[in-house]
């Protein structure tokens, strides 16, 4: 049974029972809200609106003044490529580009096509960009920004890379022997570069910088460190670590966001609420192997009221008490 609520009226219940369902029954549940009162349940509370009701997709613009626990909840209840879209429109709106790298480096396929897809239906239904509207919104993002930029994330946004595991160990090798190459001249942004960490499958990727590390003695992200104030650079580690690793990129991500002099809380959204169904449990244990720290510790220690508690119940905490 679907009761019509508003923000701030009964928080432990919204969370109870979200945080409890998986993707397809968060989208049932709005779907009957919806038809049960005829609003949508993103666009009630408190006498305001998370955006306006004659408008319904400027939900993916929402509004800067909602509180952390309200954007928490819309984005853990967005479908997955709804919630793309929306990390997408805010990393171009915010020239946020390390966050649109590493949107295009942690997502599948057929994530990517669920984006696009969802995007160009939500251009349509605004009249607001042509059909390829994705990459027309990243690029009118990007025109002030730099070439390098532009040959980094297009590759990226291609919509279908080989995801099986057939590699060709004769390329992976010729690849990491260029890739040495090209950083032992500096030239990071060489065009040669930018396609082997970006154009191929990340099974291919993989053999490729094994065949780096096991030939020149350094992994390629260490030795993309060489200047480590260099963006250019932080780029690339970016890419390759979001492709390879991504449990370490997310880790590494929690613990800057956590450690800040005011927490970054929008890190810590847009991660938990995105990779909750994913890789979760591989972020926790990584984040421990590395810092020594619980997760779920620093995050309940770091936060405090229902913004806490969601995010600790998509960690699998219960809540902050089982902490104590």
């Amino acid at each position: 049974m679907v009761k019509r609520w508003y923000w701030g009226s009964n928080d432990a219940l919204v969370i109870s029972i979200l945080t409890h369902r998986n993707e397809k029954q968060r989208k049932l549940i709005q779907n009957e809200y919806n038809d049960k009162y005829n609003v949508d349940i993103f666009a009630t509370g408190d006498k305001k609106l998370i955006y306006e009701p004659e408008d319904k997709v400027i939900r993916y613009e929402v509004r800067s003044d909602l509180s952390n626990f309200e954007l928490a909840v819309l984005l853990w209840t967005f479908e997955r490529a709804e919630r793309d879209v929306f990390l997408v429109r805010k990393a171009i709106a915010d020239s946020n580009f390390l966050l649109l790298i590493e949107i295009y480096c942690t997502r599948s396929s057929l994530d990517l096509i669920s984006l696009v897809y969802f995007h160009c239906f939500l251009c349509f239904d605004r009249k607001e960009y042509p059909s390829d509207g994705l990459h027309f919104t990243i690029e009118s993002g990007m025109l002030k920004d730099p070439e390098f930029k532009k040959q980094l994330a297009y590759p990226l946004m291609t919509l279908y890379r080989y995801e099986g595991r057939q590699v060709d160990e004769m390329l992976a090798e010729s690849e990491a022997n260029l890739l040495h190459e090209k950083i032992l001249e500096k030239a990071y942004t060489h065009p040669k570069v930018i396609e082997i960490l970006t154009s191929g499958s990340r099974t291919q990727l993989r053999a490729t910088l094994n065949h780096y590390e096991s030939k020149f003695g350094n992994s390629i992200n260490k030795d993309l460190k060489a200047d480590p104030n260099d963006p250019d650079l932080k780029l690339l580690r970016v890419c390759t670590k979001c492709q390879m690793y991504p449990e370490r990129h997310f880790a590494k991500a929690l613990r800057l966001a956590i450690n800040k002099p005011e927490v970054d809380e929008f890190t810590l959204t847009n991660i938990i609420t995105s990779r909750a169904e994913i890789d979760m449990q591989l972020i926790k244990k990584e984040y421990h192997r590395k810092y020594g720290a619980h997760l779920d510790r620093d995050i309940a220690e770091h936060t405090s009221g229902s913004y806490r508690e969601i995010l600790l119940a998509l960690l699998g905490v219960g809540n902050a008490e089982e902490l104590s």
